[in-house]
């Protein structure tokens, strides 16, 4: 194992630890056997195998069962992707059962599909804090696309916030024979959650509809085959004909994320601000390994936008930090020794830790000077500190995406986001500017500093993605990106700075 993979499997252990440590007294005696249940399962022999061959298996199949592992996004993100994908609720006779709504609520749930009621309104009436907990943000895209295509989503679990996991499992079962009855051609997809798709549980109930499951993201899987560890890229694996396993996260990425979750839900029921700083120092230290820099954990002190006194620091700094927080973006004050995170996520998380590492490590590195109009090296300059900080995180997370170039070009022409198409209109000028050697100052082409920020963002990550590819493939070795990294964004000639890296990265 690298040294690399050997960091790695240390974050892994320690998270699942302080994740272990949480969960104790919540934690019974079932979920305990079926964790078990579900490490001999993955232990079996599953081999490698292709997404083209997943999704003929899923067009193939009317019930098809995904793995949910609540507390995680990209769980709920893998089956928004496969349905937008491959669009199954092309025919009108698709349904989209989710665990996460007791079937009591089926008449909320049709309304909001309907639009005609606000999301407000129907978070409000199904009780989501109260009978699920688990965030609505996961979940609210699925609601989204079944708006915009017109397809129904069924509430799928039982009433009750204190039924046993098999007598919710029966409930299932008759409200999937239900739809059935009222539609024999339906397609149904069902989210629930992976404990209950068991061989020895769930799938005996189901043998006779023939189902597909599609479970997601096990750590065993992962840390077992080497494929496992690529580029980032999603990867497949078969069991057999009924069973396939999506892996499109790394474990400690996935467990760090459901950390968070944990901590955000506890600080919420005792009304306090949750403290980030520690979430930070942790990954902070695992980039300084990996890039053999030294760490001061001492200087690193983390606000959230809850967090009171973060507005009272911001009226000390610059204006451009506060715009930075209205923009969503994450930043080091280092003349002040503080520094603000925008979204508790572990991309988020990744991309200020490198920053902070960095920040320590390269004295001059900072921001660009204040002034009341950018000119076009001070967007350089940010795009620089913002492309290498998404490389960090990419590093912590290589299945961290960002919208492909081919994206771009067709947001600039067909989103329906005004916002977004004049934000990809000014990525693309970039490139083209950038590639004739030209330089212009396109994001002065419009007013908006929302859409200036999202086509600075979208172009970082197109950036921050080249970058970790080159590193990936050796075309940059670590003596080579720590040189790139003490470059001074501000010298007169950094132009130079920007040509000879995008020549390694070509």
């Amino acid at each position: 194992m690298s040294a690399s993979s050997e960091i790695k499997k240390e974050l892994y252990s320690r998270i699942k630890e302080e994740v272990s440590v949480k969960q104790a007294l919540a934690e019974d005696s079932e979920l305990k056997s079926l964790d078990l249940a579900m490490g001999r399962f993955y232990k079996r022999k599953w081999s490698l195998t292709s997404e083209s061959l997943l999704n003929k298996r899923i067009i193939q199949s009317e019930l098809v069962f995904w793995g949910d592992f609540h507390g995680v996004r990209q769980f709920q993100r893998s089956v928004l992707r496969w349905l937008e994908l491959l669009k199954p609720f092309a025919d009108g006779n698709f349904v989209l059962a989710l665990e996460c709504l007791p079937s009591s609520c089926q008449k909320w749930v049709d309304l909001f599909v309907a639009r005609q009621i606000s999301e407000s309104e129907f978070l409000n009436q199904v009780k989501w804090k109260k009978s699920w907990g688990f965030p609505w943000e996961h979940y609210q895209p699925l609601f989204h696309l079944a708006q915009i295509y017109k397809f129904k989503i069924c509430a799928l679990n039982q009433p009750g916030l204190k039924t046993k996991m098999l007598s919710r499992e029966a409930w299932a079962l008759k409200q999937i024979k239900k739809i059935k009855t009222q539609n024999s051609k339906a397609k149904i997809w069902v989210l629930y959650g992976e404990f209950h798709l068991l061989p020895q549980r769930f799938q005996k109930i189901f043998k006779s509809f023939q189902a597909l499951y599609i479970f997601q993201n096990s750590d065993v899987l992962y840390f077992k085959n080497k494929t496992q560890r690529g580029l980032g890229s999603s990867r497949v694996m078969k069991l057999n004909e009924s069973n396939f396993c999506l892996q499109s996260v790394a474990p400690w990425i996935k467990w760090q994320s459901y950390l968070y979750f944990l901590d955000t839900h506890e600080n919420n029921e005792v009304e306090e601000g949750l403290d980030v700083s520690e979430h930070v120092a942790a990954l902070a230290s695992t980039l300084a390994q990996e890039f053999d820099w030294r760490l001061n954990k001492n200087e690193i002190h983390t606000f959230s936008s809850d967090d009171s006194a973060l507005w009272q620091k911001l009226k000390t700094t610059e204006p451009i930090f506060e715009k930075f927080v209205q923009e969503g973006i994450s930043f080091v004050v280092k003349d002040f020794g503080w520094s603000y995170l925008s979204r508790l996520t572990a991309n988020e998380v990744g991309s200020l830790a490198f920053m902070i590492v960095w920040f320590q490590n390269v004295k001059f590195m900072g921001w660009p000077a204040p002034q009341k109009k950018w000119d076009l090296k001070n967007w350089q300059h940010l795009l620089w500190v913002l492309s290498f900080c998404y490389f960090g995180s990419k590093v912590l997370n290589p299945h961290r995406k960002t919208p492909e170039l081919s994206e771009i070009h067709r947001m600039s022409k067909s989103s329906q986001q005004p916002f977004e198409r004049q934000a990809a209109r000014i990525v693309i000028h970039y490139l083209l500017q950038q590639n004739m050697s030209r330089f212009e100052n396109v994001f002065e082409s419009t007013p908006s500093d929302r859409i200036r920020f999202q086509a600075l963002l979208w172009l970082a990550g197109l950036t921050g993605e080249r970058i970790f590819q080159a590193y990936v493939d050796k075309k940059i070795n670590l003596t080579t990106l720590k040189g790139f990294l003490t470059k001074n964004p501000s010298n007169p000639h950094f132009h130079e700075v920007l040509k000879s890296l995008d020549e390694v990265l070509t």
